[in-house]
Formats: structure tokens, C-alpha cells, sequence
């Protein structure tokens, strides 16, 4: 029989894709999870096998066949069943095609029917993350790989799922796949108010974390407010408040919000500094950026606005920062209907915090919360009143980041609670109503 090629508009290829911190990752390893779960559990007539390949930088027929090994190597132990065990062990080493052709080579050596598996028994699943660090080209081995698994591979059941970020598309479409199903791209969005909350009730509820009701809805409104939707900072303020727990013998009534705040401010700040590190120009001048940026601009804007900044700053124009790079990234992200698109940065905590770089220390302290930084600034002469790319003073960066320690600092220093912002906002028009830095500012007046 001849090959068994579907229609590149009929490729089997899904793309999860989504900015950084939305959860591709996770949602990855959760689907490999519930594979292995069903593998034990021995479910429905067709068997399905999780491969992971966590990054594509190297990916190849190769690459593929090593993965399949190593996923030998990983599930095996998982498993409950002898004999899934050994049909598992057998499937992947058949596909890779080790014991005959060695890694790799096998995947379009073989093309017979005699050859092929039956997809009705056992199923790969290939999940392959960080898709956006493929190599480009049609004719590269990435690019040969990605489009023999998209228009069928020779009849092996192998279905490719690949996570990115949201240029992922772009990525494939370099790569010679064009064409997909119409429902193959799944964009991640930020969770809900609700979502948030659940996830935080689970929580309590898993760890049997001694509360009491009103207790528990004021720490999940709160912790709502804390991670913007974003899973990769709901995980790490509910990895600050699991610390915290852990010191008071799981009593969520001793927790002190504040530390949780402070830590869970410091992870996420980490996380962000981590995205500056791999431009080779200062963060200060990715905000820059950022700040031109506002709530969204046409592909066409960002790139006279990446022009101008590199200009203002006597860069050259091939430097390390350009319009696919930040997408890459994921500092900007698409948005709106094609005929229409636009990008915007997608967390906006990110955007805020890349803004306040172009301001002083002063104001990279005000925004984390620091009362020692800040104290350290003040006696070192900076500007209290200095403004950033987008007009905010230390103190409006203090007042919106809810810090009412850091807001009385710079009030005592003589910061001055009337400057307005470029967008005329004034420190007490970002406070939370409710909020004792609200009262603070309004016990001014």
C-alpha cells in the first residue's frame, strides 16, 4: 500500500497556545497525567500512550526517537497492568523503529502496511511544549517532522499536540503547515473571578486548612485581586500562602496576608525579571516599549515605536529587540477580529512593572512593596516626586500596589499626593475604595 497522506487541511496537528504563565505547561502535563490515569484504569477499546517533549529547539526524527525511549523509561513505573506494560513498551519501540533502523530513522522508512500499527488499539499522543523555539523552514528537520505528523505519518497512529506561545501558528505556517482545522487552535485565556476562588476553596479543603466561611471569602476575593487571572501567579501566591500555613501548623487564621503579599510579590517579580534577562537591552528600554504600547496597537505602530526607542537610544536597528521577539516572548499578544488585529501585552501586571523600570530604584521598590528598599532610596537622595514612562510617581506605584506601609514612608518624605499621571490619574484614583491606603490619602484632604 501506498502512503497514507491525508489533505493538509485534514493534518490531525492541535496547537494549545497562549502568552507566558497562562498554563500550557500544566495543561500538558495534566492531559499526559489523565492518559496514564485511563492506561490504569484500563478505559475504552483505544489505549492512549503520552509522549512529552519539553522543548523543540532540537526537535527531529531523532529527537522523536529518543523521546519515545525515555518515555519507556517514565511511564513504565507509572503503570499498574503487566501486559499494558509490555503492549506500551512495544508500541513506542515499534514506531521509533530502534531495534531495526536505530533512533529515528525509521519514522519514513517504513511505509507498508505490514509495518504500521493499528491505530484502533494504541494511540501516541505527542504533546511537544515551547513550540515557538522551533527551527524554521520547510526544509529544515523540525520543519520535515512537524508536517509528515500533521498530513498523517504514514498511517502510524501518532496525533501531535503542540503548546506555544501565541505566535505558535506563525511558527508552523514558517514551517511549511499552512493549513489547519478550523477548531485545531485553542487560546488559553486568564481565569475567572470564579475559577480563581474555586481553585483557592480546593485548596483549603485538600490540605484541611483549619478557617471559618467569612475568613475564607475574604482571602479568596483577595487572592483574586493578587493574580490578575494569570494561573502562573495564582500558583505562586498559593505557594507563598502554603509556607506561610505551614509555620502556623495549617491555621489559616494566623496566616498574616501581608507576608503572604510580599512573597508571593517577590515570585512574581522573579518570574518577570527572568523575561528581561533574555533580551540583550535593558529592561528599562523594554519598557520604554511598553509604555508606547498602551492598551494595544497595530503590528505596523509597534514596530515605528521599536524604531523610534532604538533611535532615542543610539541602538542599532538589528539590536535584540524587535516586534516578533516581544511576541515570541510573550510580551505582546495578539488580539480582535484579522481584519482588525491588533496586539497588546497580555498581563498587565508585566506591563506595569516593565513601565516602572524606566522610572528610578525608587520607583522598582514602590511597586514590590519594599519599606527597606524604599528607605534606602530616600536616604540616597531620589527623586520622590520622579516620574515614569507613563507620568506615575514611587507613589502611585504604591498606592495601586495596595502598600499602605510603603504609602506612609513616601508621604512622611514629602511625596505629593496631586501629581497626575499622562493618563490624569492621581495616586488616590488608583486605590482600592476599600482600601486603608484609600483612607490614608483621603484623611489628607
Amino acid at each position: 500500500m501506498s502512503k497514507l497522506h491525508r489533505d493538509p487541511a485534514d493534518g490531525s496537528t492541535v496547537i494549545i497556545q497562549g502568552p507566558p504563565g497562562i498554563g500550557k505547561t500544566s495543561l500538558l502535563a495534566k492531559i499526559r497525567q489523565e492518559c496514564i490515569a485511563k492506561l490504569n484504569r484500563n478505559e475504552g477499546k483505544t489505549k492512549t500512550i503520552p509522549v512529552m517533549i519539553k522543548n523543540s529547539a532540537n526537535l527531529s526524527y531523532e529527537n522523536v526517537g529518543r523521546n519515545f525511549q525515555k518515555a519507556i523509561e517514565d511511564i513504565q513505573p507509572l503503570l499498574n497492568d503487566g501486559k499494558i506494560k509490555d503492549k506500551i513498551t512495544g508500541t513506542l519501540n515499534s514506531v521509533s523503529s530502534v531495534s531495526v533502523f536505530g533512533l529515528g530513522v525509521g519514522f519514513h522508512q517504513r511505509s507498508t502496511v505490514e509495518d504500521r500499527l493499528d491505530p484502533g488499539e494504541y494511540t501516541i499522543l505527542l504533546l511537544i511544549d515551547e513550540i515557538q523555539a522551533v527551527p524554521r523552514g520547510p526544509d529544515t528537520d523540525a520543519g520535515k517532522l512537524l508536517t509528515w505528523l500533521h498530513t498523517g505519518n504514514d498511517g502510524h497512529p501518532i496525533l501531535p499536540i503542540l503548546a506555544g506561545m501565541p505566535n505558535s501558528v506563525t511558527a508552523l505556517a514558517e514551517c511549511g503547515i499552512y493549513r489547519l482545522k478550523v477548531d485545531a487552535v485553542k487560546n488559553l485565556k486568564p481565569l475567572t473571578d470564579d475559577e480563581v476562588k474555586t481553585s483557592f476553596v480546593k485548596f483549603i479543603e485538600k490540605f484541611n486548612i483549619t478557617t471559618e466561611p467569612a475568613l475564607t471569602n475574604t482571602w479568596a476575593n483577595g487572592i483574586v485581586r493578587l493574580v490578575d487571572g494569570w494561573p502562573k501567579h495564582l500558583h505562586n501566591t498559593m505557594k507563598a500562602l502554603g509556607t506561610e500555613i505551614l509555620a502556623v501548623d495549617g491555621d489559616l487564621r494566623r496566616v498574616d496576608p501581608t507576608r503572604v503579599r510580599h512573597q508571593a510579590m517577590e515570585y512574581r517579580l522573579a518570574y518577570y525579571e527572568t523575561g528581561f534577562l533574555t533580551f540583550t537591552v535593558k529592561p528599562s528600554i523594554i519598557g520604554e516599549v511598553m509604555a508606547g504600547l498602551g492598551t494595544g496597537a497595530s503590528k505596523e505602530k509597534i514596530m515605528d515605536l521599536i524604531s523610534q526607542v532604538k533611535s532615542r537610544h543610539k541602538l542599532d536597528q538589528m539590536a535584540s529587540l524587535g516586534f516578533e521577539e516581544l511576541l515570541r516572548k510573550g510580551f505582546i499578544s495578539p488580539y480582535g477580529p484579522p481584519v482588525r488585529l491588533r496586539y497588546h501585552c497580555p498581563i498587565p501586571s508585566m506591563q506595569s512593572y516593565a513601565v516602572a523600570k524606566t522610572g528610578s530604584e525608587l520607583h522598582g521598590a514602590a511597586y514590590a512593596g519594599s519599606e527597606e528598599v524604599v528607605r534606602h532610596c530616600l536616604t540616597d537622595g531620589e527623586d520622590i516626586n520622579g516620574s515614569d514612562a507613563w507620568g506615575r510617581t514611587p507613589l502611585h506605584l504604591a498606592v495601586s500596589g495596595d502598600w499602605p506601609k510603603v504609602v506612609q514612608l513616601l508621604l512622611v518624605a514629602g511625596a505629593d499626593p496631586s501629581i497626575q499621571d499622562k493618563y490624569d490619574h492621581t495616586p488616590i484614583d488608583l486605590a482600592r475604595p476599600d482600601s486603608s491606603v484609600a483612607t490614608q490619602l483621603t484623611n489628607l484632604a
